[in-house]
């Protein structure tokens, strides 16, 4: 499962979230599918360079199975993301564990 407290403070840490931002998921703490569809819906309104820095967090904090997941037909910018979204019509996304991502 997405560990979005942990990704948030990575992202953070690299100018890639406010302090706004962080602790609206750090708040979500016991709630940590929740905490996983914010920083998600977070990322999907913001400029590419943070679904980099996004990409680049997974990969550095032991969320490889979700950077995989994400890239495995080649980068295609957040419109992997977009994609998973629009499905249902709905900005909310949840990685469940084993990788596995829902709309």
């Amino acid at each position: 499962m997405l560990d979005a407290r942990i990704v948030a403070a990575n992202m953070y840490q690299r100018n890639a979230l406010t302090l706004k931002e962080l602790q609206s998921i750090q708040f979500l703490r016991e709630r940590s599918v929740e905490a996983a569809e914010a920083l998600l819906n977070i990322i999907v309104e913001q400029p590419d360079a943070v679904y980099l820095c996004f990409l680049d967090v997974l990969k550095h904090t032991e969320q490889l199975h979700i950077y995989q997941r994400l890239v495995e037909d080649g980068y295609k910018g957040k419109q992997r993301l977009l994609n998973l979204a629009h499905r249902t019509q709905k900005p909310r996304l949840q990685f469940w564990p084993g990788g596995q991502t829902k709309v």
